[in-house]
């Protein structure tokens, strides 16, 4: 998955937010649908408009959901559409990723779009 804008900053900017989130995180997730769990790690690239010493640009990849519950339902507003929400535990604090899956290619296939967020992509079965 990928969010749906891509942010650059300047140096200056960049050197301003080091350590903050900023740029394009990347998604990557494995839906065990058989288990009703749901595994999520994630790359935040940061590009910033610079070369040689001033050039901040980094890429950081973390795990975000290990083991997260998936729930699933067929929508009522999307046709053909499965509303699914994946609950896990961050901090302590139980929190949920709403997510609408649209099957293709035989079920083989889904896009995916975040439902309370800017992300998008397609799960491929493997």
């Amino acid at each position: 998955l990928k969010k749906s804008s891509l942010q650059t900053f300047t140096a200056a900017e960049t050197e301003a937010l080091a350590g903050n989130l900023m740029g394009t995180p990347v998604i990557t997730m494995f839906f065990d649908f058989d288990n009703s769990l749901a595994y999520m790690s994630g790359t935040s690239e940061t590009a910033a408009v610079a070369s040689g010493e001033e050039d901040r640009s980094s890429s950081t990849a973390s795990a975000i959901i290990d083991g997260g519950v998936i729930t699933a339902s067929v929508s009522e507003t999307y046709t053909y559409g499965i509303e699914a929400g994946i609950a896990f535990l961050e901090d302590g604090e139980t929190d949920e990723i709403k997510l609408l899956l649209v099957p293709s290619n035989g079920g083989t296939t889904f896009f995916v779009q975040g439902l309370d967020s800017t992300f998008s992509g397609v799960c491929q079965q493997i």
